[in-house]
């Protein structure tokens, strides 16, 4: 399933985010509960910790909220894309979303991007975001 958006740790909490991804949508969790939307994927909902939830998408659109630069090789496969700069973005919904971000616009605090899927070396798609 890698070609198809499917990533390392892909399980059945992940599906519908992963589904999502092979669609071009960013699809996070609804807590059944009481309405939360929750992103990264989980068992338990953190404001009512109900177990009931249900996927939807969300706009791809925010604001970079802080980023870093990995300058490091931890994984002997993505030694090819060393330096690279990790975002974690403030999603309009709500929800933070970390990706690596490859806009021409100097990263801050505050800059508005939108989120694509793009495919990595191995062809597994991965959420990268774009200044707009």
């Amino acid at each position: 399933m890698a070609s198809s958006g499917g990533a390392p740790g892909m399980d059945l909490i992940s599906q519908g985010y992963w589904d999502g991804v092979t669609r071009n949508e960013l699809v996070v969790q609804q807590c059944d509960g009481c309405g939360r939307l929750r992103h990264y994927p989980q068992h338990l909902c953190p404001g009512c910790q109900s177990s009931g939830c249900h996927h939807v998408s969300i706009a791809k659109s925010g604001t970079v909220h802080s980023w870093t630069i990995s300058e490091h090789n931890f994984d002997t496969e993505i030694v090819q894309d060393v330096p690279y700069t990790l975002a974690t973005v403030d999603i309009c919904e709500g929800v933070r979303v970390l990706g690596r971000y490859v806009g021409i616009d100097e990263i801050r605090m505050g800059l508005s991007v939108i989120l694509t899927f793009e495919p990595n070396h191995r062809g597994n798609l991965i959420p990268v975001f774009r200044s707009t």
